[in-house]
């Protein structure tokens, strides 16, 4: 949120900032809407990928157990866990977030993605604690030990998706642009 938000709104003259909103009017160049998210949208996809965290494993979620997480699985698991309704449009958000093939439907990869990047934007995840980080949460995921075989296949597909530039790591930037 920092990064891309609160840049843009100081620029333009958030909470009355006078010296940047002088120092803006005197430069030649123009700070653009589209330079940025606007803050309430990197407000909602932060709290939106942050939920992923409090959902539970994906079996937990999926509860015809075919694979795949839809919108309807979804708002009837965080209604039981968060013990109130949930309005279709903050559902949608959740989706959406996760949601990484625009398919309307969360696959185990896509929220473990998810799940990544939102521990990354709260704790500031290094990349000496990537791996650490990414089995964690698989193991969360599946439901299962950080030492089963599944947990460590989908690390290794979490690497091989997320590590574009294919030097062994997974830096903040390559996660986001999966998402």
């Amino acid at each position: 949120i920092y990064l891309i938000a609160l840049p843009i709104g100081a620029l333009n003259g958030m909470d009355n900032n006078e010296p940047l909103i002088t120092w803006v009017s005197e430069c030649d160049s123009m700070v653009h809407q589209e330079a940025g998210i606007p803050g309430k949208m990197a407000i909602v996809e932060f709290f939106a990928a942050s939920l992923w965290l409090e959902l539970g494993s994906f079996a937990d979620i999926d509860s015809d157990q075919n694979g795949i997480i839809t919108p309807e699985e979804l708002k009837k698991h965080a209604e039981n866990v968060f013990g109130r309704e949930f309005a279709d449009l903050a559902i949608a958000n959740v989706m959406a977030v996760a949601d990484l093939d625009d398919d309307g439907c969360i696959k185990p990869l896509e929220m473990l993605l998810t799940r990544y990047i939102a521990t990354d934007m709260v704790q500031h995840v290094s990349t000496q604690d990537e791996i650490e980080v990414v089995t964690r949460l698989a193991s969360e995921l599946l439901d299962l030990s950080p030492n089963h075989s599944e947990v460590k296949k989908t690390v290794q597909k979490v690497f091989e998706k997320v590590d574009t530039k294919k030097n062994g790591r997974m830096t903040r930037d390559e996660a986001i642009s999966v998402l």
